[in-house]
């Protein structure tokens, strides 16, 4: 049930952080501030959210710092795979979902073993 929550509230950043850009973009922000903003943003939303609706433990700060720790991690792990594939001549498309569902897996194993311990 956990993952079902965990995919919702992803689902929920992603539309989120489009949402943002969009709104930072037609602002007049540049490319690189825009994604900086709503990726900031988003993520902080994120790991609250993950916190009380996916693991359903009572969000702290510290767990906020842990999950930014699994982003960086989960964010090294999808570079390494994409580099790897990059280097054999996998389509970029085929490297894009499958690092999307690398870093979504592992994130949601990671997260979960670290919200867990919250409890």
């Amino acid at each position: 049930m956990s993952g079902l929550r965990f995919l919702l509230v992803g689902a929920l950043g992603e539309l989120t952080y489009l949402a943002l850009f969009a709104i930072a973009s037609r602002a007049g922000l540049t490319t690189l501030v825009a994604i900086t903003l709503a990726g900031g943003i988003c993520t902080v939303l994120n790991g609250f959210l993950h916190a009380r609706i996916t693991f359903r433990v009572r969000f702290h700060w510290t767990l906020l710092r842990d999950y930014l720790a699994v982003q960086l991690l989960c964010l090294a792990v999808a570079l390494g795979a994409g580099a790897l594939m990059d280097r054999v001549g996998a389509e970029p498309s085929v490297i894009a979902v499958a690092t999307m569902v690398l870093w979504a897996g592992a994130s949601f194993l990671l997260t979960r073993w670290r919200f867990r311990q919250a409890k």
